[in-house]
């Protein structure tokens, strides 16, 4: 996807966020539609045969509105399903995953949250958690999320991602500014 795609894209995945968050809004149920836009989501992105079955402009719009209709239609609120089907009849329901995380960032940033991914050999425990979001919150200004991501190849430390940006405290990328030293 050229970068200007992508824009097209992000752009075009605002306006239905905006549209789907004001209906939320209305109707008193931010929370409920955004738990429920990201099950339908994690769906999509962790099949790729029912993102392509509704990306695809060969499959008949009658056929993915009768998929909706048996997977979604008793599991979700109305207002999402029909939201659903308007990306089923505008053919846009590629940009489901960008509407998700899109929605999802607006509520974080309107309640002051920042995600944090901390990329870790171990599981952190509580107080390791704690105390990283407490320091974390002081840098930031803002309430912390942390989301733990094993990750074996670090040897040890920490990876942060936040905010587009990456605090890498790892001891692998401490050994490699060594190794870059020694030579």
């Amino acid at each position: 996807m050229t970068q200007q795609n992508f824009e097209k894209y992000k752009i075009l995945a605002e306006r239905y966020t905006k549209a789907l968050l004001n209906i939320a809004r209305e109707n008193d149920i931010v929370e409920k539609i955004g738990n429920e836009l990201k099950e339908v989501r994690d769906i999509f992105v962790q099949n790729s045969d029912i993102e392509n079955f509704f990306s695809s402009p060969i499959v008949k719009k009658e056929d993915k509105k009768d998929i909706l209709e048996k997977s979604f239609r008793n599991k979700l609120d109305s207002k999402l399903y029909n939201f659903l089907n308007v990306l089923v009849d505008k053919n846009r329901m590629y940009i489901l995953p960008n509407i998700e995380n899109i929605y999802r960032q607006t509520l974080e940033k309107e309640a002051n949250i920042v995600e944090v991914e901390v990329q870790s050999v171990i599981e952190l425990d509580t107080d390791m958690k704690f105390a990283l979001s407490e320091k974390l919150k002081k840098i930031t200004g803002k309430k912390i999320e942390l989301k733990n991501i094993l990750n074996k190849e670090l040897i040890g430390g920490v990876v942060l991602s936040f905010d587009g940006k990456v605090i890498d405290g790892s001891i692998k990328t401490q050994l490699k500014r060594f190794q870059k030293q020694l030579i």
